[in-house]
């Protein structure tokens, strides 16, 4: 009796202290626990939940809360719910018509780097760091650089014999200084030639390095002087833009080959290469040819906005050689510059409509939302190996000259008719369409004009990546030169037009590069659209239809001649704004030497140089097949083509040779080199012999003027702006933090201030869980066979990522050498030529110790916004500025962590095997599955594609875009498995920890697993006040809008419906989801 008494008062004693005791010690058994009094798990953690409270938590909730509408059903429409109040919360800075978390780190980023460089050269500054220091203070020494004026430019150009547009009749020796010698001598200082273009490269990211002969950079802003149906249909795939510079082309297999393979003939015929070497964009040469190889990002990469990519090996192959010369259309972007996936999104830089392309596949690439650049056509693998076709029709041309020059000119001659007559085509279909839709031409007309008034430079090399964000890099664009974004949007380009069309109307003439490549996108769709129009023709037999065209040919007709003169005098008018700009740059360096030339005659050389160039860049643009030869042999060739006059003779084997020695290089006659574009060799041959030697002179100086003029004081400068039609800066600060972040030199810097070793440590173990989770996933997928199987994981066990910045960077003696033999000193023209002619030596020097350095270390730049996925080198990348706040912090939960910066890099290791990247194996190569698995791939691929063309791209108005699930596929299917991977990924994390994160101050209410996914949205918010850039990147983006990234990747998943408890069939939780291993 005395111990069931005991027995009772210990019981009742755990009854009362139970609740005191730690949750650790109270390991009961399920069924007693309520016996004891103890709380459940599940309620101790609703009423105990740790709150963080770290000034990251509190950064990071703020924006969550001011985000969230909560009035919106999450199931419903969770971009509303998770981003419905970001605009009214977050309205753009001024001068700015955007704003997201994107462009929240880009800011950031330039107040780092702005920390860095502003401050006075210390002694114990490394290299670098006093390198670029002395750059910026250059550049911000706007007394000193008003004070020189324009001597440094004048004593340049007479050092070279002079610019005969502004020399007295016996002043220029045309004897001495032809144009062969004159481009000798700028070759040597700006690392340059006139009508061709050298450098050591590889032609793909597989094949070997060579000598390659190009087309030549023009002055800026030439396309606006040529006929539109001259101009190029930009590449909207960058990023690698992006997403696909690399990865750009499209990836499904069942994306109507038939009609891309016309559209992309359309593309070839009518792309030009209009590339000025100017300050913004220094780093030519090399970075150049580097940032080309990127925007393959349809090519290799692709990024968060990345590009997508096509399997047609011939086509691949065609628009790798084109992407040299191609501008970039509106927003399939990304990361050009890129064989990798182009990045999610690129946000703009502080918002400022700057592009900058990569070509890799950008985290932003929408992971970011900026358009990744741009550049996007996969190459195939190809070595530069001897052609010998082409060695066997070199000797054919030794043996038989005469036959052979009257077969080359009837072959040009054909040639030419071919392409006269399908330029005719194509304007009568562009006509036809412009009809059917009752659409007035004279719109069009006017909106070319502002367009043309609108120059997008070429984006060369930053453009090349595609990312997360797929963000363009153009020297127009400094902000998107760290962001790759999944849409891009230019900053609106005005002219003001005044007396003898010095200046454009700034009311008419405003545009922005996005509408440039939407009008010449939507010229290519209208081709396409005429042809199914043909095709419906015939099947309709209503002759009261038919009848009623006829009744309109006259009308039609004449309104086609009226259209035809109005787009002939916008395009005078054009060309004589460029002839004003170039009198008035000639009469201030005039006035500046002291020396009276009559304006008569100065007028009418300028009509002779404009004339020159608009026919200049009509032949350099071509899609013919590249030449492999050797120096001699091309020496051999060059003379073939016909009678070698006084203008038009090149010594090849000499000037080759001669740039090469600048470099210090010693180069054989019998060296291997490849002609990309033989046919503008040909037309370049023919054009030079019938071009006054004194016109010829007077290009290779105004090339090298046009080019450099920004450097030179506010009076030259600012009539180079005005013909440009914008300044992508803010202010002259701004604009010199630019030029320094261009040339890298700030980048070491940044990584031993900004990014430690820890972080990078965290980083690869986040991307190690990913990957253990993409490993479960293809594992229990049911539809592969086992040899697919092993295929797939054997690709996935052997992808690599690199964190942070290049391996060499780990090298101190290597870093501090990087820049060696570079001088920079304090006037900020010659510093401009000292470092372009530095890359270019640099560039060319490659060839003595060719041990072709990682692709990947050669695209990566810590200081750009963005993460790629590269196929031919199975490698991802996260750059060191993407480990930042709002990104990444350490000092805050998991889930948001992995939300933000982990679903960045979820979307890079998926791309590897999305519709383009699954088709290269572990070791970058491109392989061929068999029938049966790529047909069950394809048949998943293509349930991304159907719910895609689904969607509005615009809420509340049935706004569609046709094959819009096709042209954003790679990218939907990195979202969604990116998204599924990297919550799992968080859960695994979570399960290791043993330890539950801390809830954000003010979200209590709401689940970790719902905390993760509104960290994720909270990626693509984003506040547009321009509801038109929206539809038009929409049209040409590989990445889809930042609402249907959101809306898409979410629907598909099983994790978020259970999450925020979405009843099947809702419609964030369809009964059908899209997953690539179910």
């Amino acid at each position: 009796m005395l111990r069931l008494l005991i027995l009772a008062f210990l019981c009742s004693l755990y009854t009362i202290n139970a609740s005191l005791i730690p949750n650790s010690l109270l390991d009961y058994p399920r069924s007693l626990r309520r016996l004891f009094g103890a709380k459940s798990a599940v309620e101790a953690k609703k009423t105990e939940r740790e709150v963080c409270k770290t000034e990251e938590c509190k950064l990071i909730a703020q924006v969550i809360k001011d985000s969230m509408d909560e009035s919106v059903d999450p199931c419903d429409d969770f971009y509303d719910y998770a981003c419905g109040n970001w605009t009214k919360s977050n309205p753009p800075p001024e001068n700015s018509t955007e704003w997201s978390l994107w462009a929240m780190v880009s800011n950031k980023i330039d107040r780092q780097i702005e920390e860095i460089i502003t401050t006075e050269v210390k002694h114990n500054d490394t290299f670098s760091v006093k390198l670029a220091k002395k750059w910026y203070h250059s550049c911000m020494d706007t007394d000193a650089i008003e004070k020189r004026g324009v001597e440094p430019l004048l004593s340049t150009l007479w050092r070279h014999g002079g610019w005969p547009l502004i020399m007295e009749n016996e002043e220029w020796n045309d004897e001495i200084y032809n144009w062969q010698i004159v481009d000798d001598q700028f070759a040597r200082l700006f690392g340059f030639n006139a009508f061709y273009d050298l450098h050591y490269d590889s032609l793909t990211f597989e094949g070997n390095n060579t000598i390659i002969i190009s087309t030549p950079h023009l002055p800026v802003g030439i396309s606006k002087l040529l006929p539109d149906e001259e101009m190029p249909i930009l590449d909207s795939s960058d990023e690698n833009n992006e997403s696909g510079e690399g990865s750009q082309e499209k990836g499904s297999r069942e994306r109507g080959q038939q009609k891309q393979n016309e559209e992309d003939k359309d593309e070839e015929d009518e792309e030009e290469n209009e590339s000025g070497v100017d300050w913004n964009t220094a780093e030519e040469g090399e970075e150049e040819e580097t940032e080309k190889k990127r925007i393959t990002v349809r090519e290799h990469r692709r990024k968060l906005g990345h590009v997508k990519k096509n399997h047609n090996k011939k086509k691949i192959m065609h628009k790798h050689m084109d992407k040299e010369r191609r501008t970039r259309r509106g927003r399939r972007n990304i990361i050009s510059k890129k064989a990798a996936h182009r990045p999610l999104f690129k946000p703009e830089r502080a918002n400022k409509h700057k592009t900058t392309d990569k070509v890799r596949h950008n985290a932003n690439g929408k992971l970011s939302e900026r358009g990744h650049s741009s550049h996007d056509k996969l190459i195939t693998k190809r070595h530069n190996v001897k052609d010998t076709t082409s060695k066997e029709h070199l000797r054919v041309k030794l043996s038989h000259n005469k036959r052979d020059e009257k077969k080359m000119k009837k072959r040009m001659e054909k040639d030419h008719e071919e392409k006269e007559e399908l330029r005719k085509k194509k304007i009568a279909s562009r006509r036809k369409i412009a009809r059917q839709s009752k659409h007035s031409r004279r719109k069009h007309n006017k909106n070319r004009l502002s367009r043309k008034h609108t120059h997008g430079k070429k984006m060369t090399k930053k453009l090349h990546r595609t990312g997360m964000k797929a963000k363009v890099h153009a020297g127009e664009n400094h902000k998107h030169q760290k962001i790759t974004d999944h849409r891009i949007h230019h900053a609106a380009n005005k002219m003001s037009v005044s007396k003898r069309r010095q200046t454009f109307d700034s009311a008419e003439d405003t545009d922005d590069s996005t509408n440039t490549s939407d009008d010449d996108n939507k010229d290519e769709d209208d081709v396409d659209n005429n042809e199914n129009d043909e095709e419906n023709d015939k099947d309709n037999d209503d002759e009261e239809n038919n009848d009623d065209d006829d009744e309109d040919n006259d009308d039609d007709e004449s309104n086609d001649e009226d259209d035809d003169e109005e787009e002939e005098e916008n395009l005078e008018e054009l060309r004589e704004s460029y002839r004003e700009y170039i009198l008035n740059v000639s009469l201030i360096l005039s006035r500046e030497r002291g020396v009276q030339v009559p304006k008569e005659r100065i007028v009418e050389d300028i009509k002779d140089l404009v004339e020159f160039i608009i026919k200049l860049g009509e032949i350099e643009r071509n899609d013919q097949e590249p030449m492999n030869t050797t120096l001699q042999e091309f020496q051999t060739y060059y003379k073939a083509l016909g009678p070698i006059t006084r203008t038009n003779r090149i010594n090849w084997v000499r000037k080759v040779q001669k740039i090469f020695s600048e470099a210090g290089v010693d180069l054989d006659d019998d060296a291997e080199i490849t002609v990309l574009y033989p046919e503008y060799i040909e037309k370049l041959h023919t054009l030079l012999a019938e071009t006054p030697e004194r016109t010829l002179v007077n290009y290779v100086h105004w090339l090298f003027i046009s080019n450099i003029e920004r450097a030179g004081p506010s009076e030259l400068s600012d009539l180079g702006e005005r013909w440009n039609g914008y300044w992508p800066f803010d202010s002259r600060k701004e604009a010199c933090l630019t030029a320094v972040q261009l040339t890298k030199i700030a980048g070491y810097e940044y990584v031993r201030r900004f990014f430690s070793e820890d972080i990078a440590r965290t980083g690869r173990d986040m991307i190690d869980d990913v990957q253990k989770e993409v490993e479960h996933q293809i594992k229990s997928s049911t539809w592969m066979d086992e040899d697919t199987r092993h295929f797939v994981l054997d690709k996935l066990v052997h992808m690599k990522n690199w964190i942070g910045y290049p391996d060499w960077y780990q090298n101190a003696t290597l870093a501090k050498r990087f820049f060696q033999g570079l001088t920079i000193g304090t006037s900020f023209y010659e510093n401009i030529l000292s470092y372009i002619r530095y890359i270019r030596w640099k560039n060319l020097r490659k060839i003595l110790h060719d041990d072709q350095r990682d692709s990947m270390e050669e695209m990566m730049d810590p200081l750009e916004l963005n993460a790629f996925f590269m196929p031919t080198e199975n490698s991802i990348a996260i750059t060191a500025v993407d480990f930042q706040s709002p990104f990444f912090a350490h000092n805050r939960p998991w889930y948001v962590n992995f939300g933000i910066i982990g679903y960045i890099m979820g979307h890079e290791v998926n791309h590897g095997f999305d519709d383009f990247g699954h088709l290269y194996d572990k070791d970058g190569n491109q392989m061929e599955w068999l029938t049966a698995m790529a047909q069950a791939y394809d048949k998943r691929a293509k349930c991304f594609v159907d719910q895609y063309n689904g969607y509005s791209i615009i809420k509340g108005e049935n706004y569609t875009i046709e094959n819009y699930g096709n042209q954003t596929s790679g990218e939907n299917i990195a979202d969604t498995m990116g998204l599924q991977t990297v919550f799992r990924a968080y859960k695994r994390r979570e399960r290791v920890c043993k330890k539950e994160d801390p809830v954000l101050p003010g979200l209590e209410r709401f689940s970790n697993d719902q905390l993760f996914f509104l960290s994720s949205a909270n990626l693509w918010c984003e506040t547009v006040t321009d509801k038109d850039s929206i539809i038009s990147s929409a049209k040409y983006d590989v990445h889809s809008i930042a609402r249907l990234r959101v809306i898409g990747s979410m629907s598909n998943s099983e994790d978020f419906a259970k999450a925020f408890k979405c009843p099947v069939g809702s419609p964030m939780n369809p009964e059908n989801k899209c997953n690539i291993w179910e």
